[in-house]
């Protein structure tokens, strides 16, 4: 079964806005069922970005929510858009994302000051916690009495599309938020991972002035969870043509990334710019990937894993259990060696005689990615006592949406072969 590239349908149609000089790209609808962002706006500087669309929708109220990823640009971005005429209020997460999202107390304070300030546009700036905390802060607004911690693939939210308008902008590290379905956020003990399509954000902004945001750690954690989300939207029941498309060309950026991300030497100016336009387009294609498909079985068994152990990178997590993941689909599902194969070897990342597993287990390595969990500082008794309820909650998270049918014990299988490394070789 070979991978099969439908190009056409990843028409982009470029057209200068006039109130700000804006490329606006408006992705052209390719199904019927996905959701994607209707405006991505590239290499616009971002107060130009959101004063093109408030303009366009007649909006004079905006949110501009931020946390400390964007402690210089969300500031400015609200003098910026004063200074426009816009009315502006700021909300301030004092506090980095953990991976795991930003606290719900947080999107609760947000979804009120949308309300109470009466805003037609909420900009969220920052860490992928901050954008999901915006997508999750709009579902609050217009459905306060659902349990957030519920919302999956067939929740009706009726929210896309309505004001408060949400743009996205990634600032620092991205993993694909400002363009896909996901959100996740953290109550206490618990961590919420939802999936729906009308959590996409109505707009997303790479703006490459932000570059300078960009911390090399930061950017192979992000690698690490793109990476995984290009074969969970192949991966999905949900795939299609279009997602292949998309992370086939997500995949492509990671090969010009891979170079600059592999070296280990400190990088000049220049070289931070270019890495930051690879990999914010690497981000952007993944989104649009799975908002056009959906996440599966390996981000489901990283969230499961890390409710479990909450202090643990979320795509650090990711990037141990792909190759096990991958080569638990190469050995049941019939044409899934050949489809992720392909899939590689188009992009450039696929060494003669590989199997996609194994080549996903040495790319993850050239990018410095541990090789087991044991790495993490995860002890075997403390996993064992855990592998149970971790398979349990990664099939509730995802395993529902996975093309390959999986039980527990499989799972708990995968956990504890993660556990002894090997790659997935």
């Amino acid at each position: 079964m070979a991978f099969r590239l439908w190009r056409a349908s990843l028409a982009l149609k470029w057209a200068p806005h006039p109130s700000a000089g804006a490329a606006i790209v408006e992705p052209a609808e390719a199904t019927s069922h996905m959701v994607i962002p209707s405006h991505i706006m590239l290499g616009v500087p971002v107060a130009s970005s959101v004063y093109a669309i408030a303009s366009t929708l007649e909006a004079g109220r905006v949110v501009v929510a931020y946390d400390v990823s964007a402690e210089n640009v969300g500031p400015e971005t609200a003098r910026a858009l004063r200074g426009l005429g816009l009315y502006i209020e700021e909300f301030e997460v004092g506090e980095h994302c953990r991976g795991y999202g930003h606290r719900l107390e947080y999107i609760e304070r947000l979804a009120s000051l949308v309300q109470e300030s009466g805003a037609e546009v909420l900009v969220s700036l920052g860490s992928p916690c901050m954008i999901c905390a915006a997508k999750l802060a709009k579902v609050r607004v217009h459905r306060p009495t659902l349990d957030i911690s519920r919302i999956t693939v067939v929740t009706h939210l009726g929210i896309h599309g309505r004001k408060p308008i949400h743009i996205a902008v990634p600032v620092g590290s991205a993993m694909g938020r400002e363009a896909d379905p996901l959100a996740r956020a953290y109550d206490g003990g618990r961590s919420i991972l939802a999936v729906n399509r009308e959590l996409v954000p109505e707009v997303a902004v790479i703006d490459p002035a932000l570059a300078a945001s960009l911390r090399p750690q930061e950017a192979r954690d992000a690698v690490f969870d793109l990476f995984t989300h290009t074969f969970e939207a192949v991966a999905s029941v949900l795939s299609n043509p279009v997602s292949g498309d998309y992370a086939l060309l997500a995949l492509r950026r990671l090969s010009r990334a891979l170079p600059i991300l592999a070296n280990g030497r400190p990088l000049d100016p220049l070289t931070v710019t270019r890495l930051w336009r690879e990999l914010g387009l690497m981000s952007l294609y993944t989104g649009l990937a799975v908002a056009s498909s959906s996440v599966s079985l390996t981000c489901a068994l990283a969230v499961a894993t890390q409710e479990e152990f909450p202090t643990l990178p979320h795509g650090t997590v990711s990037a141990v259990y792909l190759p096990h993941v991958i080569k638990l689909y190469e050995e049941r599902k019939a044409g899934a060696a050949a489809l992720f194969a392909s899939l590689l070897g188009e992009a450039g990342l696929l060494e003669e005689g590989e199997s996609a597993s194994e080549a996903a287990s040495r790319l993850l390595a050239r990018l410095g990615a541990p090789r087991s969990l044991a790495e993490l500082g995860i002890s075997r008794e403390r996993l064992e006592a855990a592998k149970g309820r971790i398979a349990r909650r990664a099939a509730e998270l995802g395993g529902y949406l996975s093309q390959l049918v999986v039980s527990s014990e499989a799972l708990e299988r995968v956990i504890m072969e993660a556990y002894g490394g090997g790659g997935g070789a």
